[in-house]
């Protein structure tokens, strides 16, 4: 009877196979994790995307519509039964109940932060490590400012 032969892997083949997991963790875990990072950049350039379009979208309804004024600092636009504050024909930024957030869904994943005194509306995204410097703010056109701004920072993304 001739001896039975023992079958399995060797420890050098144990240690190679998990050496080359471990090149292989180490390569994809920080594309992984910067993936992450990615996508929250995406998402408040869609955001910052979607402002400059309400903005716009406002702008135009108020130059339509007889009761808005777009040479005034302070008018209303009814759109939908929604009233919007419009200073010099577009949304106001800075005040918590007319503020450019209406004319935008925003979902629960943003706070939402006034600025009175600046006219500006920030939309911070809450999940990003330093949420101030991963947002969209929007500054109101007031005090006869011919045009609003909007700004994206994703530094803290």
């Amino acid at each position: 009877m001739p001896p039975i032969q023992a079958r399995g892997f060797t420890l050098i083949e144990l240690v190679v196979v998990l050496a080359v997991i471990a090149t292989l963790a180490a390569v994809a875990l920080p594309k992984f994790v910067n993936m992450r990072q990615e996508a929250r950049v995406a998402t408040v350039n869609a955001l910052y995307g979607a402002v400059g379009s309400a903005a716009n979208e406002l702008r135009l309804k108020c130059r339509l519509t007889p009761s808005c004024n777009p040479n005034l600092g302070n008018s209303s636009l009814t759109v939908n039964g929604v009233a919007y504050q419009m200073n010099y024909g577009w949304p106001d930024g800075g005040n918590a109940g007319y503020g450019i957030d209406m004319a935008v869904e925003i979902s629960s994943q943003y706070a939402i932060v006034f600025t009175a005194s600046t006219e500006t509306t920030s939309f911070q995204l809450a999940a990003a490590a330093d949420p101030a410097n991963c947002a969209v703010d929007y500054v109101g056109a007031w005090y006869g400012a011919s045009n609003f701004a909007i700004n994206k920072k994703t530094s803290g993304c």
